[in-house]
């Protein structure tokens, strides 16, 4: 089963490289469920626990709720959208290897993510920014590679690939916090609460 795992991955790793193409990836449907289950996971270790910046449980549930809800909304809506593209493009028959390949670098991200995460609870919280900017940086890493990735499967440059990937996130995350405030209406407005009061913090400082 290791062994299976690994050859799911290996395509995905060599996209983190601007290597191979989406064609390289498994697209079965087993595959598709594994790097779906294993990026909810991650989506949930990396939510937020009790105890940070004092706040209380009934915050941190609102919080964990928005963090939870809007990723999951989000990934959804941009599959919408990349199967709409593909459709357009008349590329449909790489819809499958085109979501795989997303989803296993979406997990990647995630798992990096929650890396960066645990490590920052072990270290000096002055290194906190230095996390920070190591987060910025694979998230730029990760948009770029998901626009190399879109290059290939929509068929257009690299450089349309990459803006395909960020109006595709933009989109996605936009109308994911819309439908999140329609369902979740008073957890979203915790959670922007709590933004205004960080932004208003750092200003001070």
């Amino acid at each position: 089963m290791r062994r299976n795992f690994h050859q799911m991955l290996q395509p995905v790793f060599r996209l983190l490289l601007f290597r191979g193409s989406p064609v390289d990836v498994n697209g079965s449907v087993p595959t598709i469920a594994t790097f779906a289950i294993l990026l909810i996971a991650f989506v949930w270790l990396t939510l937020p626990t009790g105890g940070i910046a004092n706040l209380s449980q009934e915050v941190i549930a609102d919080l964990r709720k928005v963090f939870m809800v809007i990723p999951l909304i989000a990934y959804a809506l941009a599959v919408v959208m990349i199967l709409t593209v593909l459709n357009v493009r008349k590329f449909s028959n790489r819809f499958s290897k085109t979501i795989s390949a997303c989803l296993g670098l979406l997990l990647l991200f995630q798992v990096s993510v929650f890396a960066l995460d645990l490590m920052s609870k072990f270290l000096p919280s002055m290194l906190g920014f230095i996390f920070g900017i190591l987060e910025m940086v694979l998230f730029g890493w990760f948009v770029g590679v998901g626009g190399y990735v879109f290059s290939h499967a929509f068929n257009v440059k690299l450089y349309h690939g990459v803006l395909a990937a960020i109006v595709i996130l933009m989109l996605s995350i936009f109308f994911a916090s819309i439908i999140t405030g329609l369902v979740l209406p008073e957890e979203l407005k915790t959670f922007a609460e709590i933004q205004s009061m960080t932004a208003e913090s750092l200003i001070s400082e």
